[in-house]
């Protein structure tokens, strides 16, 4: 399931490349930060496939509900917040640089409850491909 923060992103770059088109300029303006951004994205849905899997296990299908308004609220931020910085660079490399770093600090942030809660051990197998 793609995440709204993703498909949110996807509206976006299409909408620039249209305008891109209209003003005679083709491909991606930045193959390398699109490609940083899918890269996360695609990780980042894959860890919370896990999280899912290794929270029902334990019997802990509440916080898996709980999880999803934060996730949603999250996402909401970061579309913000990059929306909000890329005001400045009219070319979008802002935006997928933005939205990149966010979804690699979530990562980050949601690896230890992989290993049995926040601020665990930090690592575990199950962490480790992240």
């Amino acid at each position: 399931m793609e995440s709204p923060l993703y498909s949110s992103y996807k509206a976006y770059l299409m909408k620039r490349r249209t305008a891109n088109l209209a003003d005679g300029i083709s491909g991606a303006s930045n193959p390398d930060a699109e490609a940083r951004l899918e890269e996360a994205q695609e990780t980042l849905d894959a860890l919370l496939v896990d999280l899912e899997t290794i929270l029902r296990e334990d019997s802990l299908d509440e916080m898996w509900e709980e999880l999803q308004p934060v996730q949603e609220k999250w996402s909401g931020f970061v579309e913000q917040d990059c929306q909000w910085q890329v005001k400045r660079d009219p070319d979008g490399v802002v935006y997928e640089n933005c939205v990149a770093y966010y979804v690699e600090e979530r990562i980050e942030n949601l690896k230890p409850q992989l290993c049995g809660g926040l601020m665990g051990s930090g690592t575990c197998p199950a962490s480790e491909k992240y």
